[in-house]
């Protein structure tokens, strides 16, 4: 996606130059179902969330640097919304219940789980949608589905009992929450809480309190964690045998478990591992075949 503040022929300009960049460049084709241009008060599906833009022609007045003016409270707002189709269709999918009469039924295929295996089953279906639309600011309407959800679940344990709702109900209360408690293996009793859409952490999201996304979603992850190159790494980039010290080709890492199992050694690339406090050697693939063979001689006659 892609917001074009200008004229629509400017952005039917700069839609042309991004389809004929993936046709010439990256040799995608561009699907004419999926793709097009729409104005910013047209709702636009996106990956499952609805994008929109607000307007209000309320009115507020202010005083800045004795100046005193007028402005309005919402302006070219940008929003995520929760699709009620796609809550819909994630209770059809569940077997939920009926959407439209809000009434909860029983899931047959479930009957045969325990009481812990059950909840978290039904836990985990909300918890990942819950998740992922952590960002909506219409993530209240989540409530909607829940009733549902929790509805069916009640409906289930019901059955597997057979109880009704209110006795399963009244088992499960445990205050502000449901749950279910098991024993484990060393028989202590531990609980299995009910998912609760409270449960959520949106304040990592959100730096306000109304909803409103702040500097923290375009905070970017820190990733050198994952990207630094690490010695092993460096020394198989310097494309040079550590043994015989050849260039170029294939190379590959020699490992053993502990120093301790070449302390006592007496090759000379024992020595040599040793000697440099490492349990790697990155060695040409000659170098590595004859290791394994027992037939490595020593590094001073493969350097002349």
């Amino acid at each position: 996606m892609l917001a074009v503040t200008g004229s629509k022929s400017e952005a039917e300009d700069i839609y042309r130059e991004i389809e004929t960049f993936l046709a010439d460049e990256l040799k995608l084709k561009t699907s004419q179902a999926k793709s097009g241009i729409k104005h910013n008060t047209e709702v636009i599906r996106f990956l499952g969330y609805d994008i929109t833009i607000l307007n209000s022609e309320k009115t507020v007045r202010g005083k800045r640097l004795g100046q005193h003016f007028k402005r309005r409270t919402m302006k070219s707002r940008i929003v995520l919304l929760i699709p009620e189709a796609k809550l819909q269709g994630f209770a059809d999918k569940h077997g939920y219940g009926n959407w439209e009469t809000m009434t909860g039924t029983r899931r047959p295929t479930l009957l045969q789980l325990s009481d812990a295996e059950m909840t978290l089953q039904y836990s985990a279906e909300l918890r990942g949608l819950a998740q992922y639309y952590v960002l909506a600011t219409n993530f209240a309407t989540l409530s909607k589905l829940r009733y549902l959800w929790i509805q069916s679940y009640l409906h289930t344990m019901a059955n597997k009992y057979q109880s009704s709702l209110q006795k399963v109900a009244t088992m499960l209360n445990r205050g502000p929450y449901l749950a279910v408690r098991e024993r484990d293996k060393k028989g202590k009793t531990r609980e299995i809480k009910l998912f609760q859409l409270k449960d959520v952490k949106r304040t990592a999201i959100f730096d306000n309190k109304d909803g409103v996304a702040g500097s923290k979603v375009d905070t970017p992850p820190r990733t050198v964690l994952y990207t630094a190159r690490t010695e092993i790494l460096q020394r198989m980039d310097a494309n040079k045998c550590e043994y015989c010290e050849r260039e170029g080709g294939y190379f590959e890492v020699h490992h053993v478990r502990k120093l301790a199992d070449v302390k006592v050694g007496k090759q000379p690339w024992e020595k040599l591992m040793m000697a440099r406090k490492r349990k790697t050697l990155v060695l040409c693939v000659d170098c590595h075949q004859r290791l394994t063979a027992g037939k490595l001689p020593d590094r001073r006659h493969l350097l002349k």
